[in-house]
């Protein structure tokens, strides 16, 4: 599956290329020329000629960052007299850096371009001039192929290394034109890929070397089925293949053609990633973005434009990047936040049709992957599934949303007989049924909880199609709003909750306000608004007075501008009638205690009445 010998063969000729040309470079004398070394970011070019000219047969300097051709002499110069101290390679310290070589005049007070034309002079031709990062300098290109020029001129040998694709968009249009007055060959650099792997796997800070070795037919052919020109790319391929082997159970290792499966999947996520073709985002939903393309496809006359993931999945012809062995959330921690969650990674391993038993995945899970699962398992599984179904056994959101996108796709390709109106009705009678029994679970109480179910669930997106997009729209927002439904119906429940914590101005307050710490349950959930008004009244002045403004700023937080106005709403109206019930319970006193029950009154809360 991954057998790339011929490519290889190909990219060994391009460097022998290479190889031969600076070989032949080294033994002119004055060639009045200058070669350059090109290909993309990583791809090798210093290394590669660094091996093929050897420390004494070259001065090396590095173009990145230098901003005049002062610094670019004189960097070149502490090449020639290793012993002048970094702060002495500029001008000002030029005198004390020929002391320290001996015998040469000092410089002191001289003209920057004479000092410049002295250095060109004191540096012997004797050794290849190595410039790198020609893409990286900040001195024009004007400037620097005038100092080549000049340095070509008094017999210098001169090595340029660069993007040069990257280098010419720096230039424009003027780089070509200025390219063939200086530049005598080019010589295109390919990565050295297979000794750049055995190099790489020979680190001692790999834990699974062995491991890595084995799959190098899988990791070598996924960087060159994508296209990949960087080994940069490469060692972080071995490296990340180190981590996720740390991941893994024996398990997993004992099925090796799955296991090569699972590695290709991963580099390919991996490369697209490093190489800023596929973002996090885009690898979430994967079978959404399949689903979205496929029907603006149908939808559309005109050309659709191809997302990055389809792009991504059309690179690799081995490999099935919607493959589930890592779900969409897994990806999203491995390669926007580094975190190798074992636990997670294994979740995803051990659920995955490849490894799993089939009569451990659930019913929806056997029916999604019917291209790969016998058509008595897939017959058995949809069996499950109706009889779930009938018998209303099934309560988590993620699952009755996947069971109800599979129902809808099942009539409308006639697989089983029915129309789509109906399925929806059978839909909602299901959640209606199950929230009335009590079976339903509470939405979760935190403020994103729907995300978790936007468009896929369990590493899987919904089988939604274009027929019947609007009524499975419509069931999952009916199952949505019930769980908030369900919730309410526990309401009773956490007044109780809350009025014992009133007996603690601290815990009653982080129950129901957003804190630093979090573990704030209520902060978003409108619960107040099922107590009644003089039933709080009630339960506010039953405990210790000292606690009473605790209570009282609590609540004035609790009302900020903006979530009173979204999120809760509908606890508006019942604080201006705790207000009405503080006032009217406040006539009655006298005294301190009236104006004690006066100052409880938040002035955010009397304000509501007046917009």
């Amino acid at each position: 599956m991954f057998a790339f010998a011929g490519r290889a063969n190909e990219i060994m000729k391009m460097n022998k290329h290479l190889s031969s040309y600076i070989s032949y470079y080294k033994q002119l004398e004055k060639p009045g020329f200058a070669l350059l070394v090109v290909g993309p970011w990583g791809i090798g070019k210093t290394h590669q000629v660094q091996q093929l000219l050897k420390k004494d047969e070259r001065y090396f300097v590095s173009l990145f960052g230098l901003a005049s051709t002062e610094e670019l002499n004189a960097e070149i110069f502490s090449q020639y007299a290793p012993r002048a101290d970094a702060a002495t390679k500029i001008f000002g310290g030029l005198a004390e850096a020929a002391k320290n070589v001996g015998g040469m005049p000092a410089l002191t007070n001289v003209p920057a371009q004479w000092a410049t034309s002295f250095l060109r002079r004191a540096v012997s031709p004797d050794k290849i001039l190595v410039l790198d990062d020609l893409e990286r300098c900040n001195i024009s290109m004007e400037e620097i192929f005038g100092a080549v020029s000049s340095y070509l001129d008094s017999g210098f040998r001169v090595i340029l290394i660069t993007d040069e694709e990257k280098f010419a968009e720096k230039n424009s249009g003027k780089y070509w034109a200025a390219k063939e007055k200086t530049i005598g060959h080019t010589a295109a650099v390919q990565p050295m890929v297979e000794q750049a792997f055995s190099y790489f796997c020979s680190h001692e800070s790999l834990k699974s070397r062995k491991f890595i070795e084995d799959r190098k037919s899988v990791i070598v052919g996924t960087y060159h089925e994508a296209g990949c020109k960087t080994l940069r790319v490469l060692k972080h391929l071995v490296f990340d293949v180190d981590r996720l082997q740390q991941c893994l159970e024996e398990a997993h290792k004992e099925d090796r053609d799955t296991l090569n499966e699972v590695v290709g999947v991963f580099c390919a996520f991996d490369i697209e990633y490093r190489l800023g073709r596929l973002s996090v985002i885009e690898m979430k939903n994967r079978k959404g973005a399949r689903m979205e393309f496929e029907f603006k496809q149908h939808a559309n006359k005109e050309e659709v434009e191809v997302p990055k993931f389809i792009q991504a999945t059309n690179r690799y012809k081995a490999i099935d990047l919607e493959s589930q062995f890592f779900s969409d959330d897994v990806l999203a921690e491995i390669f926007g936040l580094g975190i190798f969650d074992e636990v997670k990674i294994r979740y995803c391993l051990n659920n995955s049709v490849r490894f799993a038993k089939v009569e451990d995945l659930p019913h929806w899970k056997r029916i999604m992957e019917f291209d790969e699962t016998d058509d008595a398992d897939v017959k058995k599984a949809v069996q499950e599934m109706e009889e779930d179904f009938k018998n209303r056994t099934i309560v988590e959101t993620g699952d009755l949303l996947q069971i109800f996108g599979l129902k809808f796709m099942m009539v409308n390709r006639g697989i089983v007989a029915g129309d789509l109106q109906n399925t929806k009705n059978e839909c909602i009678s299901y959640i209606d049924e199950v929230l009335q029994a009590g079976k339903l679970p509470p939405r979760e109480l935190n403020w994103d909880w729907k995300d978790a179910f936007a468009d896929a669930y369990d590493g899987y997106g919904y089988w939604v199609e274009t027929e019947y997009r609007v009524f499975f729209d419509e069931v999952k927002k009916y199952l949505l709003d019930a769980r908030e439904k369900s919730l309410e119906q526990r309401f009773e429940d956490i007044e109780k909750e809350l009025f014992d914590a009133m007996q603690d101005g601290q815990i009653f307050y982080r129950l129901i306000c957003h804190t630093a710490g979090g573990d704030n349950p209520y902060a978003l959930i409108p619960v107040l608004a099922s107590i009644k008004p003089e039933n709080f009244v009630d339960a506010w002045f039953s405990v210790p007075k000292r606690n009473w403004l605790s209570i009282s700023r609590a609540l004035k937080d609790r009302f900020d501008y903006h979530r009173v106005e979204n999120e809760l709403s509908t606890e508006k109206a019942w604080a201006l009638k705790v207000v009405e019930e503080l006032d009217s319970r406040s006539e009655a006193l006298s005294g301190f205690s009236k104006q004690r029950v006066k100052r409880l009154i938040p002035d955010r809360l009397r304000g509501f009445a007046e917009n």
